[in-house]
């Protein structure tokens, strides 16, 4: 038995079914995560394949997304990929939409560069809408999974503030920075 915290603080209680592995039998969603791991664990053999070496950023996200989308759905009941396909696929294009401003971004300030680069364009593009349309949603999936879980609700975060530091320090170190910065 597990309690979880949901909003306005009620707690319940689910009963998870143990089978092969510790967070499975409830749906049919358990075979994402079956499947996500016996990906993962064959691309780690085969990890020479081009394919894989070409594919291996979408690959391994996609691979992410079915785990914790498990995990989601098998704790919380919260799924992306089986409750709403509308839903995921505003995500899916925001995410695409979103990387490639990125990549315009990049255009400009030249941040990051991609090498051994396919040649043929068809297969790029296919990987780069493949890898883009993954990240938010692996983003999304992982706050999902921390937010529903109530990890870090016992950790307290402050905002930083330059001068909240500086009121902190002693006379001596407020000169050592002084000196260091402006001379």
């Amino acid at each position: 038995m597990i309690q979880l915290f949901f909003k306005r603080n009620r707690i319940k209680k689910i009963k998870l079914r143990t089978g092969f592995f510790p967070l499975s039998g409830i749906h049919s969603v358990e075979l994402y995560i079956y499947l996500g791991l016996l990906f993962l664990f064959l691309l780690s053999f085969i990890f020479r394949v081009k394919f894989v070496l070409i594919f291996a950023t979408p690959i391994f996200w996609s691979i992410y997304i079915l785990i914790i989308d498990t995990i989601n759905y098998n704790l919380f009941r919260a799924s992306f990929l089986k409750s709403n396909n509308r839903e995921l696929l505003i995500i899916v294009i925001s995410s695409i939409i979103v990387w490639f401003v990125f990549e315009w971004f990049n255009i400009f300030i030249s941040n990051w560069k991609y090498f051994n680069l396919i040649s043929s364009v068809a297969v790029r593009y296919l990987g780069y809408f493949w890898s883009f349309a993954t990240i938010l949603l692996a983003v999304l999936e992982t706050n999902d999974f921390f937010m529903r879980s109530g990890i870090f609700k016992k950790f307290r975060f402050t905002k930083f503030s330059l001068n909240n530091l500086l009121n902190k320090l002693h006379l001596e170190e407020k000169r050592f920075l002084a000196i260091l910065f402006f001379n």
